[in-house]
């Protein structure tokens, strides 16, 4: 992103030439996002806040193909970025699918660690996939037992994105209650569960649970 005002140059000018070679966006003031500053003077309000976010300040004066040539690394880097954020994303997809493989054949130890490492390469911004690798790890650890920890992991999908909780989660998570005898918030998870996608079947459990 670029911000500034022009002397030398006509601004829509400037604009075109520096968005045809570099696609760089302009936007209207400083942010922490703002990549470059645009200024005759060096000593304005707005240079010495983009200043404070890290923001280079260019003069106007430098050669118009300066400042192509540092939009285009921007851009490079941002594109860079991009690149490796897909590539995360995907090998944590791999990771995950993985993991819901060897749970259902009976492997949660193994599962596990495959959960874990989804969660450790998922970019931040990735909400459904860490939240489904948490809540797979939750399974992992209901399987073995493991309760206290289990819930632990559902609250941490649950943190990350309250609308996405399943029947299923619920359920798990008033068995592991139930089995460290926190009986009131197993109770309360069973009965949320009911009405969370559940089939007959499995409400007349969460009924046969409470």
């Amino acid at each position: 992103c670029i911000t500034g005002a022009l002397n030398k140059y006509k601004r829509v000018d400037a604009i075109v030439e520096i968005h045809n070679k570099t696609n760089a966006r302009f936007v209207s003031g400083v942010s922490s996002k703002t990549d470059y500053l645009i200024s005759s003077r060096k000593d304005t309000t707005k240079a010495k806040k983009a200043r404070s976010f890290g923001t280079r300040v260019i003069d106007e004066n430098e050669e118009m193909e300066n400042l192509i040539s540092a939009a285009k690394e921007v851009k490079e880097k941002i594109n860079i970025i991009e690149e490796n954020n897909s590539r995360d994303v995907n090998e944590s997809i791999e990771w995950y699918n993985k993991g819901l493989i060897l749970l259902t054949e009976n492997n949660p130890m193994e599962s596990l660690n495959c959960f874990d490492k989804a969660i450790e390469g998922a970019p931040e911004e990735e909400i459904e996939l860490r939240v489904r690798s948490y809540n797979g790890k939750g399974h992992a650890l209901y399987q073995l037992e493991k309760f206290v920890e289990s819930i632990q992991e559902y609250h941490s999908a649950i943190v990350l994105d309250p609308t996405s909780v399943t029947g299923k989660t619920l359920y798990n998570m008033g068995s592991s209650y139930a089995s460290i005898e926190l009986y009131a918030d197993a109770v309360k998870c069973f009965e949320q569960a009911k009405n969370r996608g559940l089939g007959k079947e499995e409400q007349r459990l969460c009924q046969t649970q409470i």
